[in-house]
Formats: structure tokens, sequence, C-alpha cells
């Protein structure tokens, strides 16, 4: 999950700074005649166009970048959240009654070993409750403000808790395997016999067994994924799509695709005078040249036809601002009703 969220967040800082410095040389070298200076060259600007100008399919960064997306919203979906409560929740039950009800034996073992056990399970289960209480609370938050707020000073504190968290659970497994598995102490002339006499102790057993299968699992299907990366990457996005809320991650259809403006890239200023002057595709960083087809959102962003196109048959939402196309996309009966409101008013016009 680390090397996860580290690799995402790298490469997103990395495409953030390769369109900040497009934009920059493109407005400081802009020629007469309205045409923008060559592209500048970095490691994530993939060419787009062959030898004599013919657009090749869709980029190779649109999926990478849509496996970015992918990767960002499992880790809030149902399917990531029922499995958090499936996994901590039975052990926070387990730990609550055993502890309840076996707090003061003293049959088994030294005091000392008692009190390790006693502790250990006490504070895991306390870090899985306000993990559980982060997560409940990151998600509804995130549901409750708008998409261009998503970083909001209160969602940063619980992202930081959260990770303060994971970081205080990783050190108390290594304590919780040094007290149940470690060596005796030279100084301590008991030894414990039989532990698994005791209830605590059992548990403590389980909490650190469960902890394990958390640790190796994902590392596991992480390297049963190598295969599917390299060589099937939409296999692997089809797959984190069916991972995600059914009605934040699903994709738009075709039809609802080619319902949105399609235009020349040197018609824009003719569509809409208001659009901002907005230079490259966000998605594959490319500068829009004078002939390009550019598909026009209702949020007024525009990309290439095919760089939008797979983009939103996968995810719904537009890339630059997070909104969501398919609840401003008007139906067809809609379309029709507008127009013909239209042509009325042009006639009681004239």
């Amino acid at each position: 999950v680390v090397i996860r969220m580290a690799m995402t967040t790298q490469m997103d800082s990395d495409a953030a700074l390769a369109r900040q410095l497009q934009e920059q040389m493109n407005a400081e070298e802009r020629v007469p005649g309205g045409h923008s200076a060559p592209d500048i060259s970095t490691p994530l600007m993939i060419e787009a166009t062959t030898g004599n100008g013919a657009q090749r399919g869709p980029p190779q960064n649109v999926r990478v970048n849509v496996l970015n997306d992918s990767l960002r919203e499992v880790s809030s979906s149902r399917i990531a959240v029922s499995a958090l409560i499936l996994f901590n929740f039975p052990q926070i039950v387990a730990a609550i009654v055993v502890l309840s009800l076996h707090w003061p034996d003293d049959s088994v073992c030294d005091a000392e070993h008692r009190l390790k056990w006693r502790v250990w399970a006490l504070i895991a289960t306390i870090r899985m409750v306000l993990h559980m209480v982060t997560i409940f609370l990151i998600i509804g938050v995130s549901r409750m403000v708008t998409q261009q707020d998503r970083q909001t000073r209160l969602l940063m504190i619980l992202h930081n808790l959260r990770n303060l968290l994971d970081a205080a659970g990783l050190v108390w497994f290594l304590v919780g395997n040094m007290w149940l598995f470690g060596g005796s102490d030279e100084k301590v002339t008991t030894v414990c016999v039989r532990p698994t006499q005791s209830p605590i102790y059992n548990l403590c057993l389980a909490m650190v067994v469960f902890n394990y299968i958390h640790i190796c699992l994902p590392c596991i299907v992480a390297i049963l994924m190598i295969p599917v990366l390299c060589f099937c990457l939409p296999c692997l996005i089809h797959m984190l799509r069916w991972m995600r809320d059914p009605e934040e991650g699903k994709g738009a259809s075709e039809a609802a695709i080619k319902k949105l403006p399609l235009v020349k890239f040197r018609d824009l200023s003719d569509v809409e005078s208001t659009m901002s002057s907005q230079l490259s595709c966000p998605i594959c960083l490319m500068d829009f040249g004078p002939d390009d087809e550019v598909r026009i959102l209702p949020c007024k962003h525009y990309f290439h036809d095919q760089c939008i196109g797979e983009w939103l048959g996968m995810n719904s939402t537009c890339p630059s601002c997070r909104k969501n196309i398919l609840k401003d996309v008007p139906s067809a009966d809609e379309k029709s009703s507008n127009e013909t409101v239209e042509e009325e008013k042009e006639g009681g016009g004239g």
C-alpha cells in the first residue's frame, strides 16, 4: 500500500510538472499567426502522431492515468470498506469478549507475561476501532464536500490520522511478535510453559496471524498482478472498475460520448467565446493542432477526441474537475424539447 501510494503521488506530481512546463513554454514562445511553439520533450509526453502526421490510437498514458484514478477510487469503494469491516470487526468483538471475561485470570504463566498479553491486545483493539472510525469519517466527509473542495483541511487531518494509525499498527505488530514469540529474557527466571492455556494469549496469537495475512496477502496479489499489468493493462483497469462503486466508477456509453460537441481546435473560439485558453490536452499532454478534433464536456473542458473517448469509456467524470458528465448530458427527448423551445423563441422574435 505504501509503495502504491508513493508511485501514484510521484506520477501525479510528474504529470502536473510536465503540464505546467508545457503551458509556460507555449505561452513564452508563442509565434505570430495563432500557432504555438513546438512541443518540449519530457519523459511523460508520448508521441501521438506518426512520422507523416497521422494520428495514432489513444496514447498509453491515457490508460496509465485511468489506472491511477482507479487505484485511488478503489481504496474508498464499498468493496474496500466491506473488506475492512469483515477483517476488523470480528477481531474487535472477540477482543472485547475475551478481555472482559478473562482479564483477571492469573492461572497461567507469571504476572509479567499476562500483563504484556493484556496490554498488547487492548492497544491493538483500540487502534482498530480508531482506524475504522477514521475510514468512515473520510468517506463521509468526501461525499459531503464538492469535488473541488476535496483537499480541505479536515480531510487532510483525517488522512494524516489514518497514516499515523497505520504506522502505529505496524510498530505494535512488531512488538506483539517480540512479546509472543521472542526468547525469554536472561534476567527473568520464570518461563511460561503452556501459554496457549490462556484465552488472552490465544486472542493475541489470532490477531497477530490476522496481521500477517493483512500484510502478506496484498504483496502476493501484487506479485500475481505483475504479468497482467505488463501485458494486459486494460484487463486490470476493467477489474478495478468492477471493484469501485457502481455509480461513481462506471464509464459512459458510446451514445452519451457522441452527444458531446465535437469540433476542430481552430473552431473553438466560435463555439464558446468564454472558454479558457487551453493549448494542450491534459490527458496525453500533447499540444492541440489546428486540425485536431476536440470534444467539449459540459464543464467546458476539452480534450482530444480519442483521449477523452477512452477515458470516458472507463470513467464518466471529467479528468480535470471530476464532474460527472452522465448527469449533465441531455437525453434525446430533452435535447429535442430544448431545440423546439429555441425554435419557438426564434419564431416569436421574428
